[in-house]
């Protein structure tokens, strides 16, 4: 694919995959027209650059999909002057993101392969407000805090933040893989007062609503760990920190292939997948393709749904931030 292509792919991902989800920050939409993704990507994957989904890395990590990521970072407010801790950047495309939105940048990694391809990929395309730091995720980066943001892109318990530090937390479908009741306490301790949380996730019900759920063997029954939008409520409630919890279900529709399915199998894309020994899992995933052939005419071209779950809470404070 050559560049031009790549740079029209981008306008058609901003167009189509990002405004539709009402993200209408101009500074996220630029932001996102501006970074190429496809640098972020190892060769051969760059050809999928611009869909509108994860591309894994291997050993359950991944490139976040752009659609999400604009959404979170819209709600989380990022402003000009702010610094900004991206726990888990892998290979630094939501760093990149965020240095055109923030004042500055600090892309935490602990896989020292990520570490140093974001690294080469922040300086070569000259990110200068974005410092990668290899250290182990659920430690942070205490030597550049405070912080005015953080985002996630995984799973700890016990952040290593000052108390009150913080005006936003996001975390992408990650909430399943905590203790709720302590993350929701060491958010609540971590927030600045009118700070928010912004929580995008999955149900039990959305589980079992999506291809995965529907067709793969014993998917939506091995995936325990999902927290119902009362359950989410009830956690933040009990904290008596967060003066207003807001949540959306969010419609989703994914067109992808069956190679596209297969292959996220076979990378770990889920963690549900870990659940299942090897055996298994290549049972369950040759069953899966058998159903999905008899299902649908047409493997190139499967769409389904793929609706999540957006919870926005205030903390309490003097005043509710607002920022346009």
């Amino acid at each position: 694919m050559s560049a031009m292509d790549f740079e029209a792919a981008r306008v058609k991902m901003v167009d189509n995959q990002i405004r539709t989800t009402d993200v209408t920050s101009h500074e996220i939409l630029r932001a996102f027209l501006q970074v190429p993704r496809e640098e972020f990507l190892p060769a051969s994957r760059r050809p999928l650059a611009y869909l509108d989904d994860d591309i894994p890395l291997g050993d359950g990590r991944f490139v976040m999909e752009p659609s999400p990521l604009a959404k979170l970072l819209q709600l989380a407010g990022v402003g000009k002057d702010d610094v900004v801790l991206d726990v888990g950047c892998n290979t630094g495309y939501s760093s990149a993101i965020l240095s055109h939105l923030a004042g500055s940048v600090v892309a935490l990694e602990e896989d020292p392969a990520l570490a140093a391809a974001a690294t080469d990929n922040l300086a070569r395309l000259d990110y200068v407000t974005c410092a990668v730091v290899e250290n182990p995720l659920v430690e942070g980066c205490r030597a550049e805090a405070p912080y005015d943001v953080i985002i996630f892109q995984g799973a700890v318990e016990t952040l290593p933040i000052r108390t009150a530090s913080c005006e936003a937390i996001t975390c992408f479908n990650a909430v399943h893989h905590f203790e709720l009741a302590r993350f929701a306490s060491e958010a609540a301790r971590v927030l600045s007062p009118a700070g928010f949380l912004v929580l995008y996730t999955r149900t039990a019900k959305q589980n079992r609503d999506t291809i995965w759920g529907r067709f793969f063997p014993e998917f939506a029954t091995l995936e325990t760990r999902l927290h119902s939008a009362s359950e989410l409520q009830e956690a933040l409630d009990a904290t008596h920190a967060f003066v207003s919890v807001r949540m959306q279900m969010i419609p989703w529709s994914v067109t992808t292939s069956l190679s596209r399915l297969l292959e996220q199998v076979t990378a770990y894309h889920y963690s549900t997948f870990r659940f299942y020994s090897s055996d298994r899992l290549r049972a369950a995933r040759d069953t899966f393709q058998c159903r999905l052939r008899d299902v649908f005419g047409d493997c190139s071209r499967i769409t389904f749904s793929n609706d999540h779950l957006l919870v926005v809470a205030q903390r309490a404070g003097r005043s509710p931030i607002v920022r346009t």
